[in-house]
């Protein structure tokens, strides 16, 4: 805070900073932003850039920095981290991986242990399955076992899991834990 009022004091950059909350919102022109940046950059502080830049959007603007700040912080990102950083990798970045994890083990932890006792291949059908697009042709092959085999399979993953695998939504939720089971 000391810094941010020598700064706002010098008049050197316009500036506005306020307390928002736990953190510090610091509101700059956006022709001044990378200026104001390089002189905060000595403090090594995590922050959060909005690419909104009008008035009437200050509480989205607000929202979308400290996503932006909370995304670096996490991914351990040195100074700013801008907005639309966050989904470069896809929305799926937007998860807490640790969080993920966890759900997933949970999730799988059925066919794991199943996979485990009679010597199936549940989680890596699930796998190929849901990699295939959930053709069963091109996944009964890949996975060299008959159509019908493979149909058998899903049916006991769903009884397993509980999934509704007919669902898309589903689907696409167990490609995305898929992606965080370790």
């Amino acid at each position: 805070m000391p810094a941010l009022e020598s700064l706002h004091l010098s008049g050197d950059i316009p500036l506005f900073f306020a307390q928002y909350r736990s953190d510090v919102a610091i509101l700059a022109p956006a022709a001044d932003a990378d200026r104001l940046l390089a002189q905060l950059q000595p403090f090594g502080l995590v922050l959060g850039r909005s690419q909104s830049d009008r008035w009437d959007a200050l509480p989205l603007a607000l929202e979308e920095a400290k996503k932006a700040a909370e995304f670096g912080l996490r991914r351990g990102a040195p100074n700013v981290t801008a907005f639309p950083d966050i989904w470069r990798e896809g929305i799926t970045d937007l998860i807490d991986a640790s969080d993920a994890a966890l759900i997933a083990g949970r999730l799988f932890g059925p066919l794991i242990e199943h996979d485990r006792a009679q010597g199936s291949d549940l989680l890596r059908t699930l796998r190929i399955w849901l990699g295939t697009h959930c053709r069963q042709q091109p996944a009964a092959r890949e996975l060299g076992v008959h159509r019908h085999t493979l149909l058998n399979r899903l049916e006991q993953i769903a009884a397993l899991t509980g999934a509704d695998l007919d669902d898309v939504q589903t689907r696409a939720e167990l490609t995305i834990a898929l992606r965080y089971l370790h």
